[in-house]
């Protein structure tokens, strides 16, 4: 196995324990949400950088009063960043845009608890994402 290899297999195992809280892990068929209900998310990004690339956690709050019930999570990379491997969602990249879709066991997000996907990526992450959106909407990024 290459150097580069048996860093991407240390930093699977190193983000494989994804953190979903109790309660968030149950899918669901879509229900309407209440029209006095508000949608809003908060990101929280990290990186962790290897010979020649990285991997990156990305954990989803629901800071809103409507529960989430299937999420598709909208962020863009640098050009040439690969995406090789992710968790706990099903990953699509076109572009340097990364778009994260929810998988059955964690696509229901009751406000005030959040959900953790991570991926690893072959390239620079040098210039971090500053916009993610979930389902639309524009969510605060702290740090």
């Amino acid at each position: 196995m290459s150097r580069i290899g048996r860093a991407v297999a240390a930093l699977l195992m190193a983000v494989a324990c994804a953190v979903v809280p109790a309660g968030a892990a149950t899918a669901g068929a879509a229900t309407a949400v209440a029209s006095d209900d508000v949608v809003a998310c908060e990101i929280r990004y990290q990186t962790r950088s290897f010979p020649g690339g990285f991997g990156g956690n990305i954990e989803i709050h629901n800071t809103g009063t409507a529960t989430i019930y299937g999420w598709t999570l909208i962020f863009q990379l640098l050009d040439g960043v690969d995406v090789v491997a992710y968790r706990n969602a099903e990953f699509v990249t076109l572009s340097g845009e990364i778009t994260a879709n929810s998988l059955p066991r964690n696509s229901e997000v009751a406000p005030g608890r959040y959900v953790s996907v991570g991926f690893v990526a072959l390239g620079s992450a040098a210039e971090p994402p500053t916009t993610f959106t979930v389902n639309g909407v524009t969510c605060t990024v702290v740090t």
